[in-house]
């Protein structure tokens, strides 16, 4: 998923929820002792006219307590929250994994 920022300043994503899940959260993958690790961030920050882009190995949505198992071509809404408390609603298609 890319996000883009389209105003003047500088947006903050603090939060992010969904129905289909208890709980959504902003993560990133980084390296602690030569392994990979995640953790939820505090703020994704998108400076104005960039675009950050949410993929594995990186910055990515982390869904927590799901009701249901995800399906291929399922569409999922999510809404991502900033800072100033402004909601950014989106729709995302489940794809099937990558089996390499």
């Amino acid at each position: 998923m890319k996000i883009t920022n389209d105003s003047d300043e500088t947006i903050r994503l603090v939060n992010a929820k969904s129905s289909v899940a208890k709980h959504t959260e902003i993560h990133r993958m980084f390296m602690r002792d030569s392994k990979m690790a995640m953790r939820k961030i505090d703020a994704l920050e998108i400076a104005p006219k960039e675009t950050v882009e949410l993929k594995q190995h990186s910055y990515h949505l982390m869904f927590m307590g799901i009701k249901d198992a995800f399906e291929p071509g399922q569409v999922i809404k999510v809404t991502l929250i900033a800072d100033n408390g402004k909601e950014f609603d989106t729709l995302l298609t489940v794809m099937p994994m990558n089996k390499h």
